[in-house]
């Protein structure tokens, strides 16, 4: 059932964003929605009679019902004023929400609580405040004047009173932050964090970079049918969780790491803990969710595995950017020509080649060294679209990765949630589908 009403929330968000597909720069339009009560519908009897018993069913496909509307309202359909919204994680609980369009900064305050004292805020709220102030900014113009949308909803879910995890288990995966292409969703309790600032802006920087990635959302509706009659999964393996550090698909690392990449571009502490992140690996089993670690250098982990980790595509990507002249306009014009819905590495480098043929050995340098010498000349052809002969070009020897930019604060210090770790998975926000 779960699964259906998931594949009906994807078939409803590409008939929206196929209507609100347009040319030429976009706007954010912010709501706040507050959480105002959670409840959980009562358990059934005990010993239930045949008649409670059709009653269950009949209960159980109405609930199915209302989840997939509540996974609509919650993703895709911002509406003014108050309603009940059905858990999609689960059906027994329902929350009770209210939703007002957010006009200037003093409202948005208001409704917070503070009344023009940010001093009252939570760290969440606070959070959801950088946000909001930070939608003004350059970075975030830059990327809304190559938008081919005309407006996007953007949604700050305030759950300030249901914090307690041990409660409101479910909460935080409703709500937590995401794009579905033509909306972005951000919670204040996954910002509830020591470097809330920092998670606010770069969680918008994220999620409006996934705006742009027509993978969203037919292409990860591909993708989920695929995996299914695959290996029993939708996306991201069985957690529906993805992390800097795990090995996925082609085209989820792909979709992953470009907003990432956006984050690194922006914050040089995101691109640090990147580079910190990939040294270690892991495969999620699709069966029993187990994970698997590998370093990067194990010849257990193929060249495709490592071009299958977000991680490694964000360093990529970086390390482009970085070392081609004009690197940062090549990636953007390289991305947008290649824009489809089934946006890949592979789609992504056989444009940027086309594009600047004479970057060739430097991004064959590159490829080279965050694979660790890994790929062949095969693999490297069919990658980059060239010849085999072409590929077959010594290249140097893997080198270690650049020194990362210095940082100017210790968000990467092992209090941070995010903080480099190659004992266990790195995750980014994002359970269930294309978040943070």
């Amino acid at each position: 059932m779960k699964k259906l009403q998931i594949l009906m929330v994807f078939l409803l968000a590409f008939l929206l964003n196929s209507s609100t597909i347009l040319f030429g720069g976009s706007s954010l339009e912010f709501f706040y929605q507050q959480v105002l009560d959670v409840k959980t519908d009562p358990p059934p009897p005990a010993n239930p009679s045949i008649l409670d018993q059709l009653k269950s069913i009949g209960k159980t496909i109405t609930n199915g019902i209302e989840v997939a509307k509540g996974v609509y309202d919650f993703r895709l359909n911002p509406t003014v004023g108050e309603r009940i919204l059905r858990s999609p994680t689960d059906p027994k609980i329902t929350y009770r929400i209210k939703c007002v369009k957010v006009t200037d900064e003093k409202q948005l305050l208001e409704l917070m609580g503070a009344k023009g004292d940010e001093s009252k805020l939570t760290n969440g709220q606070k959070g959801l405040l950088a946000a909001y102030r930070f939608s003004t900014s350059k970075a975030i113009k830059d990327r809304l004047a190559i938008s081919t949308r005309s407006v996007i909803p953007t949604v700050l879910t305030d759950t300030t009173g249901f914090e307690d995890p041990q409660k409101f288990s479910n909460l935080e995966r409703d709500f937590w932050p995401m794009s579905m292409g033509s909306t972005i969703q951000l919670s204040s309790r996954c910002m509830s964090v020591p470097n809330y600032d920092l998670e606010g802006k770069t969680t918008l920087v994220h999620e409006l970079s996934h705006t742009l990635d027509k993978n969203i959302p037919l292409g990860l509706l591909r993708e989920v049918i695929h995996n299914h009659f695959t290996d029993g999964t939708l996306i991201y393996g069985k957690d529906m969780m993805h992390y800097q550090n795990e090995v996925t698909t082609p085209r989820a690392s792909f979709m992953e790491g470009w907003a990432e990449f956006n984050e690194a571009l922006e914050f040089p502490e995101e691109r640090n803990q990147m580079f910190s992140e990939t040294k270690k690996l892991f495969k999620e089993d699709p069966k029993t969710g187990e994970k698997k670690y590998y370093e990067a250098t194990d010849p257990e982990l193929s060249a495709t595995d490592l071009l299958n980790c977000e991680g490694v595509i964000t360093v990529i990507l970086c390390r482009v950017a970085s070392e081609t002249t004009d690197g940062r306009k090549k990636v953007f014009d390289a991305f947008l020509a290649s824009n489809s819905s089934n946006h890949t590495l592979k789609s992504f480098f056989k444009k940027f080649i086309a594009q600047h043929p004479g970057d060739l050995e430097k991004v064959k340098k590159i490829l080279n060294e965050e694979t660790h010498g890994k790929l062949s000349e095969k693999e490297l052809s069919d990658l980059l679209g060239i010849t085999q002969a072409q590929a077959s070009t010594p290249v140097p020897t893997p080198t270690p990765a650049p020194t990362p930019i210095p940082t100017k604060t210790a968000l990467n210090s092992a209090e941070t949630p995010n903080s480099p770790t190659v004992s266990g998975p790195v995750k980014v926000n994002s359970p269930k589908t294309f978040g943070k």
